[in-house]
Parts: structure tokens; sequence; C-alpha cells
């Protein structure tokens, strides 16, 4: 058996060619010929697992980095709502102010709006209101706080 050909998995214990390995990537292996120790296949059943097994730690930083941008976001906007003045966070969303938000939602793929407003350096055309004067404006054009 050819060394160079040739390798055991550590993890199943087969042989296999080394093209079944994967090949270290990065500068200090640039002109090697280094492969892992697991072979492809253990190699996704190991990464995989690990995947399922971490599924509510992911969720929670998820919810977490979620929660960062949109504080960011606030604060760049101004952190209180336009019509109303309402400060609470959890009660504030985004306006898009020449409306179609629904549309913009549909083009950036479900991605948490304050993401994307961080991703794209907080641009124009955006500003803060409270949920209800938000839905009351997107549903009947205009806010009852505009209207006593």
């Amino acid at each position: 058996m050819d060394n160079l050909s040739q390798r055991q998995c550590k993890y199943c214990k087969k042989y296999k060619s080394i093209d079944q390995f994967y090949k270290y990537k990065g500068k200090r292996t640039i002109g090697k010929n280094w492969h892992h120790t697991y072979c492809k296949e253990c190699a996704n059943d190991l990464a995989m697992e690990k995947y399922r097994n971490n599924r509510e730690q992911r969720l929670k930083n998820l919810k977490r980095y979620r929660n960062k941008a949109k504080q960011e976001a606030l604060d760049y906007y101004g952190n209180k709502c336009e019509c109303c003045g309402e400060t609470r966070y959890e009660f504030l969303s985004f306006d898009h102010i020449n409306g179609g938000g629904h549309q913009h939602q549909k083009s950036i793929n479900g991605m948490a709006i304050g993401i994307w407003l961080r991703i794209n350096n907080y641009p124009d055309g955006f500003r803060i209101l409270c949920y209800n004067c938000n839905m009351a404006l997107g549903h009947f054009g205009y806010c009852p706080h505009n209207n006593l």
C-alpha cells in the first residue's frame, strides 16, 4: 500500500484514497500536500451531528445578534416613535417612509430589518414608528394620533 495515495480515517478506521480526505487550506499549507485525518464522509457526518446538537445555542446566538442589530439601528434613527413618542424597545419598529415595506422584506428574503440596515449603513428612507402607528399607517393610510 502506497502511503501517499491512501490513508486511514481516524474515525471509521477504513483505508481510503487520499482524494477521499479534505485538503488543509491555509497560508502555512501552500505547496504542501496535507490532508485531514477524517475522510470526507465522516467529516460531513460529524459536522452535521454537531450542527444538530447545537441548534438551541445557534438560535440563542441568532436572537442575540438580531436584537443587537435592532438596538443599534434604533439608536441611529432616534430611539422613539416619530408619531406618538413611544420609547419602549419592544414596541418600536422600522417604517419605510415612502412605503414598499412588504416588497422590501420579500426582496431581502426575510432577513431581520435591523441586520439589513446595519449592513447597508443605515440608509435614508427609514424612520422609527411604534407598532400601532406603523400598522395604522399601513392599513388606513393615516395614524389616529395625527387625526385627533
